[in-house]
This record gives structure tokens, C-alpha cells and sequence, in this order.
């Protein structure tokens, strides 16, 4: 009788606790408030920030009307799940925000007649970048493996950007607050500038692939605090409890909605509130105002957090977002696997995965393969032959190409009927652990099942997990 072919694969996920929790619109003031009780300062700098900006409201802006274009990147942190959503939801991301901060925004023409008038059109206008920091070429998205992508946190911004060069947009597949998105304040990105930005969930990105339509102004809402506005009942994530204010004048004193009462009137008689404003809870958000506008420009005229630095000719140049048509670039060639543990003879979709480009061309080539190769995007093959199988492919784009080859990436065993259940195994023989464990190591890091001696339960071996 055969053997038994068992396989230990390590998956770690951080576990997420708050991933059962009623999720929150917004973490923004949440983690503010959680980086003022380590750095108490930071209240410091924000009101040097309100003094600057109110400053800046009460002087006349020639440039009021100038439109600051700012570079943009984003991260899609990742493990192989849906999470690593497509360059065409980015793309579609991208443009729910240009439209919000544009006016052009199709639910513009639901704003009710009481606000169409300081609906504002923000002259910002976003731009994936097409240079990274170091002057190589982009197309301003890039895709990080991680088990980060489970976490959610500062700690998962990984790959970050100067600061001063572009606003960094982080994706990922859960929040550990339980919020659908969160960005940095200014004042308080002072003190933590590596996790500057915003970082989202994968289904709270644009309006399409993963994510839906009434997500679309989720990132337009984020991007908002990074340019310092505070929602429009004050800087707190609980809407509905006790009126307050946003610092804007011309955004009525509110306690927040959670749903979309467009004749809402409770902290001031006879006065509607404005609840179709980007930076409110009601999911049926149409408008930045006046006052908003103002302050957002003012916050890409101060220092504070170099956001004066982002709008800079040299700076657009050194991103190259003026770049038109955007320069193509080679691609970084990445594919996946549906089954990473297969018998011989069973079939095995390949999926391209290549980022940085869009491919035109590929070439595959499979280890005891059948097909050994192939020209196909996603192609399904089986194997011939038991053991590790090495894998790899070629992307092209009319800038170059670029080969990934993954070592022992597949496993295939002979088959067989295998030994009889139950199975018990003490760990005493080595020899067993080597000729029937097979260790696939899916982050390909130090944390792996190693065999070890001098240590085990009424033994002297065991196996042992180098987790963190």
C-alpha cells in the first residue's frame, strides 16, 4: 500500500477581531483621537494648522479657480484573493473622485435647491503617477502580497511613497477598526509620515469590480480628511448624538445622518442640514461646499505634512502625471494558481496576474507539463510527472517584457490509495517527516513547519511553526 501524502500548508492571517462588527462609514477620527493619547503634541500642531487656515479663508486666493493637480499611487495589498482588484477599478476609483472634487459628479443634479448654490467645484484634480520615486516608469498601481491585506492598520501601509511626492492610497481586504476606510489628518501625519494617506477596503474602492456604486464617494470622503476637513458634525465617528461643527461656515451645525433626510432640521430651527455633504454619514452624498473647498486649498498651501509640496510643477514633472499620452511601461509578470497541491493528471488553471502594464503578449512554461508550454492569458494544464514543479511566464506590452519564475510552486503527487486511516505519527523517524510532509511556505518568509529534536510531548522530536 502507498504511503499517505499529507501536506502542511502555513497560511498565516492575522486573525481579525472586529471583522464581525457592525461595520464603520470612516476610522479617520477614531485613529486620531488614538494618536493624540500617544502624542498629545499633535493637538499642538493642529491648531497652528486652524490658525494658518483661517488665515488663509480670510485673505483673497487669486488662484482660487487654478486647478492643483496632485500625483497619486496605489497599493494593492493582497493575497491572491479578489482583494487584488483589477487596474480597472482603480481606474474607476480614480474617477469618482476626479468628478466629485470637479463637480462633475452625475448625482450632482440631486443636491437640493437649498445647497446647489455652494456646491463647490475644488480645481484638485488627482493623477495616477507615471514616474515612482525613483524616476523608473509607473502606471501609478502597484500589488503587494501580503497576509497585511487580513490586518487593516498603519502597520499594513507597506511600500509607502515620499509623502511630499504623492498621496498614497492603500487597498486592502478588512480594516482591524472595522471601518470601510481611514485617512491621516495633517497634523496628526506628522507623527507617523511612512503611513500618510488613505487606506481602504478593496469593496469600498470606485464603483465597480469588487466594489459598488453606493461606495463610489467612499474615497472622495477620505481624501477629504487628508486635506483636512473634519466630518460635518465635528471630528468624532459618531453621527446622530450631539450637534457640532466642522469648522466650515457655510455647512449648517449638524449632529450627523445615517440616513438620507434631505429636509433634516434638528440643531437649528427652520435651518435643513446639509446632509448630502461628501463628509457626512447619509450615503446619498452629492457635494463638497464653498467653505470646504477653501479649506482643502489652504491645506495644499501649508507645510504641514508637505502637502504644499504635492501641486508643485517640478514636483508633477518628477511624478510625470504631465506626462500625455502616459509613457507604457514593461511589465512586472505575477500569476497564480487555483490548486498549489494536485495529483497527477489533474487539471490546474494558471491565472496572469501581471500589474504595471497591460500585457499584450505571454509565454508560459510548465514543468512536466501538459501543455509543458503555452501563449494563452490563463491557460489550464495537468502534470505528468510527481514532485515540485517549477513554473514560469513571460509578460510583454509594446515597452518590453518581464519573466516570473516561481520555484517548487506546484506539488503533484503520484496518487495512489495511501496508507489506512487513522493515520498516527509520533515524530520520532525522521525519516517520515522528510519522504511524506511536504511543506508548501505560501508567504515564502521564515515562518514554516521545521522538524526538531531534544523537545516533544512523551517524545524526543517534534515539529515546530516559526509563527509571529
Amino acid at each position: 500500500m502507498k504511503k499517505l501524502f499529507i501536506a502542511l500548508f502555513v497560511w498565516l492571517v492575522a486573525s481579525n477581531t472586529t471583522s464581525a462588527q457592525q461595520n464603520l462609514y470612516c476610522g479617520s477620527s477614531i485613529v486620531f483621537n488614538q494618536m493624540v493619547a500617544e502624542h498629545p503634541e499633535i493637538i499642538q500642531e493642529q491648531n497652528a494648522l486652524e490658525q494658518f487656515t483661517q488665515q488663509y479663508i480670510n485673505t483673497p486666493q487669486p488662484d482660487a479657480d487654478v486647478v492643483y493637480i496632485i500625483p497619486v499611487v496605489f497599493h494593492i495589498i493582497h493575497d491572491n484573493g479578489p482583494e487584488n482588484i483589477s487596474d480597472s477599478q482603480v481606474y474607476d476609483a480614480m474617477d469618482w473622485i476626479n468628478k466629485d472634487y470637479s463637480k462633475q459628479n452625475a448625482d450632482t443634479a440631486n443636491t437640493i435647491s437649498q445647497f446647489q448654490g455652494i456646491a463647490a467645484n475644488c480645481y484638485i484634480k488627482f493623477v495616477l503617477a507615471n514616474k515612482d520615486p525613483n524616476g523608473n516608469c509607473t502606471n501609478g498601481i502597484e500589488h503587494i502580497l501580503s497576509k497585511e491585506t487580513y490586518v487593516g492598520d498603519d502597520g499594513s501601509k507597506l511600500s509607502d511613497w515620499p509623502r511630499n511626492k504623492y498621496l498614497n492610497i492603500w487597498i486592502v481586504k478588512d480594516i482591524s477598526i472595522g471601518a470601510a476606510a481611514y485617512s491621516l489628518f495633517p497634523s496628526s501625519a506628522n507623527f507617523n509620515s511612512a503611513a500618510d494617506g488613505v487606506i481602504c477596503r478593496a469593496d469600498y474602492c470606485g464603483g465597480t469590480g469588487l466594489s459598488t456604486t453606493s461606495h463610489g464617494h467612499t474615497l472622495s470622503h477620505e481624501i477629504g480628511h487628508y486635506l483636512n476637513l473634519a466630518h460635518t458634525w465635528g471630528n468624532t465617528n459618531s453621527p446622530g448624538v450631539s450637534c457640532g461643527d466642522d469648522n466650515v461656515n457655510d455647512t449648517p451645525e449638524t449632529k450627523g445622518w445615517t440616513t438620507c433626510n434631505l429636509s433634516g432640521s434638528i440643531c437649528n430651527a427652520g435651518v435643513i442640514e446639509n446632509v448630502q455633504n461628501f463628509m457626512d454619514y447619509s450615503y446619498c452624498s452629492t457635494m463638497f461646499t464653498n467653505g470646504q473647498k477653501t479649506r482643502m486649498r489652504a491645506a495644499l498651501n501649508s507645510s504641514t505634512a508637505q502637502r504644499n509640496q504635492l501641486w508643485t510643477n517640478s514636483n508633477l514633472i518628477a511624478t510625470g502625471v504631465l506626462t500625455s499620452p502616459p509613457n507604457v511601461c514593461v511589465p512586472v509578470a505575477d500569476f497564480k494558481a487555483n490548486r498549489l497541491m494536485v495529483c497527477v493528471g489533474d487539471q490546474v488553471t494558471f491565472s496572469d496576474m501581471t500589474w504595471k502594464a497591460t500585457p499584450t503578449a505571454w509565454s508560459w512554461n510548465f514543468q512536466d507539463g501538459n501543455p509543458a508550454t503555452s501563449n494563452a492569458q490563463n491557460p489550464v494544464v495537468t502534470f505528468t510527472t510527481s514532485g515540485w514543479k517549477t513554473i514560469s511566464l513571460t509578460a510583454a506590452s509594446s515597452a518590453g517584457n518581464n519573466t516570473t519564475t516561481k520555484t517548487a510552486y506546484v506539488y503533484v503527487n503520484a496518487g495512489g490509495n495511501g496508507s489506512a486511516y487513522p493515520y498516527r505519527y509520533d515524530f520520532e523517524d525522521g525519516s517520515v517527516w522528510t519522504n511524506d510532509f511536504q511543506i508548501y511556505n505560501y508567504y515564502g518568509n521564515t515562518s514554516k513547519w521545521n522538524y526538531t529534536t531534544g523537545v516533544g510531548y512523551n517524545s524526543n522530536a517534534c515539529v515546530k511553526l516559526n509563527n509571529y
